[in-house]
């Protein structure tokens, strides 16, 4: 398991757990911003995970998408922003990013994707058969 991590505090809390779990030597924590250290990263991925800067949301998923694996799946987190993405949305650059990158899986053709209303809203997509 990789995981990312902009904020040195949150990193800091994170490692301390990690080395207190049972799997410490399954788990990678990566410090950084992810828009320069998803580049780094081969992959494939089976699971990604995306719940950081909303406004990077587009970003994220065109680093991504080559690096899913062929049943590999996304899940991105906070799609309703506590209802500022729903009409009227709100103008605000975190909105506008994951309306962004809903439109963007919606629209890709490599891409099925659900929407599922639990909590704050969950997007999962998954690459379409060939």
């Amino acid at each position: 398991m990789i995981t990312l991590e902009r904020d040195p505090h949150n990193a800091a809390a994170a490692r301390r757990h990690i080395e207190a779990s049972q799997l410490a030597d399954r788990i990678e924590l990566i410090e950084g911003d992810a828009r320069e250290t998803l580049p780094r990263l081969s992959g494939p991925f089976d699971l990604v995970w995306i719940d950081a800067w909303k406004a990077d949301y587009p970003h994220y998923l065109d680093l991504l998408l080559p690096k899913l694996a062929p049943r590999g799946i996304i899940v991105a987190d906070n799609l309703f922003r506590h209802g500022a993405t729903l009409p009227p949305a709100t103008d605000e650059e975190a909105t506008r990013g994951v309306l962004d990158f809903a439109r963007q899986v919606q629209e890709h053709d490599g891409l099925h994707n659900v929407l599922l209303t639990v909590g704050d809203g969950l997007l999962l997509a998954w690459p379409a058969p060939h």
